[in-house]
C-alpha cells in the first residue's frame, strides 16, 4: 500500500497545500461583514453576518482585519457555497505585503523579526 500521494500533491478530496488555522478574525467581502471559520496562507471559509448572495467563481475584495489593527485588502474567488451562508474562498494575487501580514498572523513569526511570537491559533480538523 502506496501512501505518497499525502506527502506529495493533493488529492480530490482535500485539494489544499497550505495549513489551515481556526480563528474568529472579523473581515469583510466586498463590503459584506464576514466572521472568518478558518483561514490559510491559501484562502478561508467564512460566514456571512448578513445576507449574501456570493456565487461560486465570482472574484470578490476582502479586507482583513487583524489583531494589530492593521487591515489589508486581497483578492479572492468562491470556492464553495455552502447552505446557512457558509463560504469557502481561495486568496488570488497575494501581495508581498499581504502575504507577509498573513504569514506573521498564521505563524507568530515575521521575516523581518527573528522573534517568535506565540499565538492562540490552532490548527483546523476541517476535512481530515
Amino acid at each position: 500500500m502506496r501512501v505518497e500521494y499525502k506527502f506529495r500533491g493533493t488529492t480530490p478530496i482535500n485539494r489544499r497545500k497550505d495549513r489551515r488555522y481556526e480563528t474568529d478574525l472579523s473581515a469583510s467581502v466586498d463590503d459584506v461583514p464576514v466572521v472568518l471559520q478558518d483561514i490559510s496562507l491559501g484562502g478561508m471559509s467564512f460566514i456571512a453576518e448578513e445576507f449574501a448572495d456570493f456565487e461560486e467563481g465570482e472574484e470578490l475584495l476582502v479586507v482583513l482585519d487583524l489583531p494589530s489593527g492593521k487591515q489589508f485588502a486581497v483578492k479572492a474567488v468562491i470556492t464553495r457555497v455552502d447552505v446557512g451562508e457558509n463560504y469557502a474562498a481561495f486568496f488570488r494575487h497575494l501581495s508581498t505585503n499581504a502575504f507577509k501580514h498573513l504569514e506573521d498572523y498564521l505563524t507568530g513569526t515575521s521575516r523581518r523579526k527573528a522573534s517568535r511570537r506565540p499565538h492562540n491559533l490552532k490548527a483546523s480538523s476541517a476535512g481530515a
